[in-house]
């Protein structure tokens, strides 16, 4: 049975091994190639829902950490915008 998500077509396609890299790694590299964290996010979400029960717990845990990474550094960015709206 085919899935949904082999008739998806994406405009970025990661480089090989892309998602093979540490969480930080992984996090870093979607934000700079996404035009926003939600386009990041998304990638992400995409990549693990297309792998979907092919991924090992262990790939699962770093996925799930990259994804962490990206939230925290959302808040984070959402944080300084309202420190500098209060100046």
């Amino acid at each position: 049975m085919k899935k949904w998500s082999a008739d998806v077509k994406t405009k970025w396609s990661p480089p090989k091994g892309f998602f093979s890299q540490s969480a930080s790694q992984i996090a870093s590299g979607l934000k700079a190639a996404s035009k926003d964290t939600a386009q990041a996010m998304s990638r992400l979400n995409f990549y693990i829902n297309r792998a979907g029960t092919n991924l090992s717990k262990k790939d699962k845990k770093r996925l799930e950490s990259a994804k962490k990474n990206l939230m925290s550094e959302s808040i984070h960015n959402l944080f300084d915008s309202v420190a500098l709206i209060l100046e």
